[in-house]
């Protein structure tokens, strides 16, 4: 499961950025080994007088940092730098103008013990953790009974759901579509945080919580003894957070999402078209487009 950044400097269109992102996540896919869900990639956007590079470069230029597990063969890095060169050639990037880095980091490094939900300040050359102390307002999710794919809890919008708490905790009543637009402003710190199907009556059927790295996959360099059933149905990546949007924005919109889904079925709800169409429906629900 790694996590990678482009980084560039110079302005380029959401086809452009797109087709930069497609060609990194096949790169790894293929050097890696990955499942077709796993894309977590981003693009980062400089002006050229923020990102200083060596002579010799073009405005073309990018950087890659992947960061992954530990324990890979050299070999497997070797492909992907290959395949992130040779890929990204087909885009219009020549390989003189990338740098790829690799980050290594150990698996027990990798899991959280608990789920927090952060800010990140960087003030100089200083990181700043603040709200890590804290812990958020309890929160339960109503989902309607039968629902799979992706959810979304828009946050901070004046014409969204009213606030509603039951016994201290907030709640979030996702309508069919999985996008919920609420005035709740956004929760950070440590989570509390329930999960439930909710049927046309009102009765509630708890959901279950699993980690996608608790199932053995071929690259799985530390196999888990007590894999749970691929078929089962739970939630997957609790209290994930974006925004929608530049950040420095003031029309962008933080939000939370999560998946409901069995580990089986994951994988579609990660691929290029389901994400574009999802997107297309939080346009439409905002009317903020980006």
């Amino acid at each position: 499961m790694p996590i990678t950044r482009i980084e560039g400097r110079r302005i380029r269109t959401s086809d452009e950025v797109q087709a930069l992102i497609e060609a990194v996540y096949l790169a790894q896919r293929e050097a890696l080994r990955l499942p077709e869900w796993d894309r977590q990639i981003r693009y980062v956007e400089h002006k050229p007088e923020y990102f200083h590079v060596i002579p010799g470069k073009s405005e073309n230029y990018l950087l890659v940092e992947v960061s992954m597990f530990s324990g890979r063969s050299l070999e497997a890095k070797r492909a992907l730098y290959q395949g992130i060169v040779q890929r990204l050639a087909r885009v219009g990037v020549d390989a003189s103008d990338i740098t790829i880095v690799i980050y290594e980091v150990p698996a027990e490094n990798w899991k959280p013990l608990m789920k927090i939900r952060c800010v990140l300040v960087l003030s100089i050359f200083i990181l700043l953790s603040i709200s890590c102390t804290e812990r958020a307002e309890p929160e339960t999710f109503l989902v309607p009974k039968g629902y799979q794919g992706k959810i979304n809890v828009i946050f901070n919008q004046s014409k969204g759901q009213i606030e509603k708490y039951e016994n201290g905790r907030r709640v979030y009543e996702i309508p069919a579509g999985g996008i919920l637009v609420t005035r709740f402003k956004d929760n950070y710190g440590i989570m509390n945080q329930q999960y439930f199907y909710v049927d046309s009556a009102g009765h509630r059927e708890a959901l279950k919580e699993l980690d996608v790295r608790d199932f053995n996959e071929e690259w799985t360099t530390t196999k888990n003894k007590n894999e749970p059933s691929r078929d089962e149905l739970a939630i997957f990546f609790a209290a994930r957070v974006g925004v929608y949007g530049n950040s420095d924005d003031p029309k962008s919109m933080r939000f939370q999402e999560f998946y409901v889904s069995t580990y089986r079925e994951l994988k579609k709800y990660h691929e290029l078209k389901y994400d574009q169409q999802f997107l297309g429906k939080v346009m439409e629900l905002t009317g903020v487009k980006f």
